[in-house]
């Protein structure tokens, strides 16, 4: 990509933890160490939900060591909305609110004790599921998750969106 050749995106909020429901739209442009800029507008809450311009910076990072699965699943029915992601060594998960506000966690695998471990939590975590207490690798039966399917997450359907075996 050219450098003064941008991208347009447009995010749409499922889930955010200010509440904001005004997709983030901006333009993206590759820099020469391979970053990618991100400049646009969106309304500001810290400014009383004024438009404001904003810059970020995105990098692409290496995933963390552990097991060789990745996948995304966003949860079905009724209930707060929740997604869960895991790349390797690296498991997030993100609640929208629903009344209850905002949560997250994040959990990483240590390669040395073969287990998950917390790493962070903020906000109402309750039910949104955790793979450091299970004791393995990864939540039931995930090996064999397909794009598509519908899979029981501690008693919960979620929709598989994404999943690939990492080499």
């Amino acid at each position: 990509m050219r450098l003064d050749m941008a991208v347009q995106v447009r995010f749409l909020k499922t889930i955010d933890s200010l509440g904001l429901t005004a997709p983030d739209e901006g333009s993206f442009t590759k820099l020469p160490n391979g970053d990618d800029f991100e400049t646009g507008r969106m309304p500001c809450p810290e400014r009383g939900m004024e438009v404001t311009e904003y810059e970020e910076l995105w990098r692409q990072i290496p995933p963390l060591v552990g097991p060789k699965r990745a996948w995304i699943l966003e949860s079905a029915g009724k209930g707060r909305k929740i997604f869960l992601g895991r790349i390797g060594g690296g498991f997030m998960a993100i609640g929208g609110d629903d009344g209850r506000g905002f949560g997250a966690r994040r959990e990483e695998w240590d390669e040395g004790e073969g287990r998950w471990k917390v790493r962070y939590t903020i906000g109402d975590v309750g039910d949104i599921p955790s793979v450091a207490g299970l004791g393995g690798e990864g939540f039931e039966g995930e090996a064999e998750w397909k794009m598509g399917n519908t899979v029981d997450v501690a008693g919960r359907e979620y929709l598989v969106r994404a999943f690939e075996i990492l080499e």
